[in-house]
């Protein structure tokens, strides 16, 4: 575990976890990177205070909400922290040229693609961050889901005017999603579609730290 310094040394505030047994040392570091990397760019209001690298079952990342005590939190108004968890498994579809379930990303990009979407849900989840700042940014996404909703329904779908605006079907699941999914496609593909640049301009309006 020495190997990944400095990335360790990083994360202060949140425990790394991570087992050799179910994920390689070398996804380990790309992870802890853009992890930290994440972290300098971005405030989370509500800390996360544990970071796992660990082979799922059923899902390629998880986020979960703790209590004070680092427990999984049972009620909304017992939750303090936050806990993200990201397996070694990717979508390979979101390296294809068109969205299907997942919003897409450049290839290079692939391997870290889910613990950049597991990040979004970091920054702000619909109802568990509460703070006034967060509440401003949900109104101004749920704005931009609506219109999203209203151009995408009025294409046919495979078109190409559908397929250069579509985040996936993920996206559809709820606000959170959406933010997740438009997230990862801005921080992860070079050219993000125009609702995830909306949605990637609208995290930085409100969570990018000012330098």
């Amino acid at each position: 575990r020495s190997t990944l310094f400095p990335y360790t040394t990083l994360f202060r505030s949140s425990i790394l976890d991570f087992s050799e047994k179910t994920i390689s040392l070398d996804i380990v570091k790309q992870y802890a990177k853009r992890y930290v990397e994440l972290c300098q760019e971005y405030t989370l209001e509500m800390p996360c205070t544990k970071v796992q690298f660990k082979k799922l079952s059923g899902v390629y990342g998880q986020g979960s909400w703790l209590n004070a005590e680092g427990k999984r939190a049972k009620y909304g108004w017992d939750i303090k922290a936050k806990c993200q968890n990201t397996g070694p498994a990717v979508a390979e579809s979101r390296a294809q040229e068109v969205a299907t379930g997942k919003s897409r990303c450049d290839k290079e990009k692939l391997q870290v693609s889910t613990l950049t979407h597991e990040f979004g849900h970091n920054i702000c989840v619909d109802g568990v961050n509460r703070s006034e700042n967060a509440r401003a940014f949900i109104t101004e996404l749920k704005t931009i889901r609506d219109a999203y909703y209203k151009e995408i329904r009025g294409l046919t779908k495979g078109s190409k005017e559908y397929n250069d605006l579509y985040l996936g079907d993920y996206a559809d699941t709820n606000i959170d999603e959406f933010l997740a999914e438009g997230f990862q496609e801005y921080k992860n593909r070079a050219t993000p579609s125009k609702y995830a640049k909306q949605v990637g301009e609208l995290v930085d309006k409100y969570f990018k730290k000012k330098k």
